[in-house]
């Protein structure tokens, strides 16, 4: 009947003017989590996001999130202005806006850990080198697996949780690790390398 659609996937509701996610200086600003899902399935950890008309930086914000090298660029010096001072205070592995954050299970995480101390590479090398990622990762995934649980994670995930449990002071030590700080803060996406 001429009515415009709220949204392509119906789960994603618009950011309106009450969202505590709005912004307030963008008249179309998208949802986090849509931009997550579409980010994540079109790149991997490391990789380039380009937003060539970057609005309210949304997509530049979740990219930094995700672990994602990101360029973004747009017409009006204020939107530019406002997303740097967003993008400035956005911590990279952030929680995405809107997306249930809720704890993994407890049998998950003492998996996670065990496979860090099997694995006995320091969580420094495993962020800046994609390849080592992504094996902890499958090489946890078997594990859950040998243990009979269907549950897979990310690469994404795993590193986020492996990062929350290490900054938790719960996560096993290894010999190379020891010394590491539990209280340092989550690293830059840009040294991400391959």
């Amino acid at each position: 009947d001429g009515r415009v659609p709220d949204d392509v996937w119906t789960e994603f509701p618009r950011v309106c003017g009450t969202f505590g996610e709005r912004e307030g200086w963008h008249p179309c600003q998208m949802p986090e989590t849509l931009l997550a899902r579409i980010i994540r399935v079109c790149s991997n950890p490391g990789d380039l996001v380009l937003d060539p008309f970057a609005g309210s930086g949304t997509t530049l914000v979740v990219a930094k999130k995700l672990s994602r090298d990101f360029f973004g660029t747009d017409i009006s010096k204020a939107y530019v202005k406002n997303i740097d001072a967003r993008l400035n205070a956005t911590q990279s592995f952030a929680d995405i806006v809107g997306e249930r954050q809720g704890p993994w299970p407890k049998e998950h995480i003492q998996l996670l850990s065990a496979a860090y101390i099997e694995f006995s590479i320091p969580t420094d090398r495993l962020f800046r080198h994609q390849h080592l990622l992504l094996r902890f990762a499958q090489r946890f995934n078997l594990r859950l697996k040998h243990s009979g649980i269907t549950q897979e994670y990310t690469p994404d995930e795993v590193w986020i949780h492996l990062e929350r449990i290490r900054k938790s002071g719960k996560l096993g030590k290894i010999r190379v690790h020891a010394e590491e700080s539990t209280k340092t803060a989550a690293r830059d996406p840009v040294e991400y390398k391959k």
